[in-house]
């Protein structure tokens, strides 16, 4: 088979569902779902540590998911906090657990970081909040992101050194497990800068008007605002090569991005793959899945380059998260599972939009909110598999409507 009909797989686990579900009880019942990966064409693992801005490792960086929370939203939650707490306190780093895991069935992991996080209070009510932000974003709401009329926003914003420091932070310790890159993933969630004044004061230094006389969409005040980003990765490049130099091999970094927002949400990934600060280029939509776009041109940025494409798939297409008055009524038995619904990508799908991907140029496939779907993972990294499988589905198709 040519290597070319060959295509490579990466899969985000959340690091959260698991433990929400109550499948996470044991080291033995986490290495179980990781070895659905063995003979399939998954090749980079991402197991999300961070939800909100608190952890599912023993950080002494923030603080670990639940904790500090003596009122849960949600039945889920509770499990979260009691199973993290049960494993960490036996002396189970469950981190450590699934990189030792990966390394053991010969698939690469890396800690897949959420970039800017944490939750409205509006959103699920302030229990939620308490459980999954951070003490950092609780105690620095000077630190948020501001927007056109100054007002306070949710999310914390980068133009901010105390900020990028706590992003570092956690980095760094992440880098002390025996990790093969980072994955940052800026579709969780945007904004990461708005109109700070530090931002607005060096931008009138630089170009005599403020920001605030200038269109939002601005071509200077765009690339200047990514500035900071971009000062950040190659704060985050720096440290992944000095790990990697005393290890004696490369530390690489994906990065998951909106392919309509990037700039705007102050990413200038063309400078990112031109300097070689990421490894691999996740291009997705901040949204439901089941979306489309061009592929090409972000293959026009990373060929010749070194960076790998891939597209960014989002599963779930319908439905949202399980809001606490909906774990309420499941509870009392006033509703069921089936009335919360959420539609996924199916295989022929996941197929037909592989070959679409593929042809515009993917190396690959990144698969978000679908981690143990292990028939997939058997099919979608071959050309020639899917082929086989569309075709054997359109036989299938056509036999079934020749009957009726």
């Amino acid at each position: 088979m040519s290597r070319l009909d060959v295509k490579k797989l990466i899969v985000n686990n959340d690091g959260h569902g698991g433990f929400f579900q109550g499948r996470y009880t044991s080291k033995e019942a986490i290495e179980r779902e990781l070895e659905i990966y063995v003979g399939t064409y998954v090749s980079i693992f991402e197991w999300c540590v961070t939800i909100g801005s608190k952890a599912n490792y023993p950080s002494k960086v923030t603080e670990v998911i639940g904790e500090d929370v003596r009122v849960f939203p949600r039945r889920g939650d509770r499990r979260v906090a009691e199973l993290l707490r049960g494993l960490i306190s036996s002396g189970i780093d469950p981190l450590g657990l699934v990189i030792d895991k990966c390394h053991e069935i010969r698939l690469d992991v890396y800690p897949s970081i959420r970039m800017n996080p944490d939750y409205d209070p509006k959103w699920m009510g302030e229990a939620f909040a308490r459980m999954y932000n951070s003490r950092f974003w609780w105690e620095n709401p000077h630190l948020r992101v501001r927007d056109r009329r100054g007002r306070l926003q949710i999310k914390l914003s980068y133009a901010f050194p105390e900020v990028r420091r706590f992003k570092l932070n956690i980095i760094e310790e992440l880098l002390k497990y025996d990790v093969d890159g980072i994955n940052l993933d800026f579709l969780r969630h945007p904004p990461f800068l708005g109109y700070e004044d530090p931002l607005i004061e060096d931008f009138k230094k630089e170009y005599g008007v403020s920001p605030l006389k200038l269109p939002e969409d601005d071509m200077r005040w765009l690339k200047f605002r990514a500035r900071v980003m971009t000062c950040f990765m190659r704060d985050v490049r720096a440290m992944l090569d000095k790990t990697g130099e005393d290890r004696g091999r490369r530390l690489k970094i994906s990065v998951r991005i909106d392919h309509r927002d990037y700039l705007r949400h102050g990413l200038d990934i063309q400078e990112w793959v031109r300097k070689g600060l990421i490894d691999h280029l996740i291009v997705s939509e901040h949204g439901l899945g089941g979306f489309t776009f061009p592929l090409k041109p972000f293959r026009r940025i990373t060929e010749s380059s070194g960076c790998e494409l891939y597209f960014g798939e989002e599963a779930i297409c319908s439905g949202h998260d399980l809001t606490p008055e909906e774990d309420r009524l499941l509870a009392e038995g006033k509703i069921s599972e089936k009335d919360l619904h959420r539609r996924r990508l199916s295989l022929k799908e996941y197929c037909q939009r592989a070959l679409k991907w593929y042809n515009e140029g993917a190396d690959g496939i990144h698969i978000f909110n679908d981690p143990n779907n292990r028939e997939a993972f058997l099919i979608l990294g071959d050309i020639d598999k899917i082929k086989a499988y569309l075709k054997n589905e359109q036989k299938c198709a056509s036999t079934l409507t020749s009957r009726n």
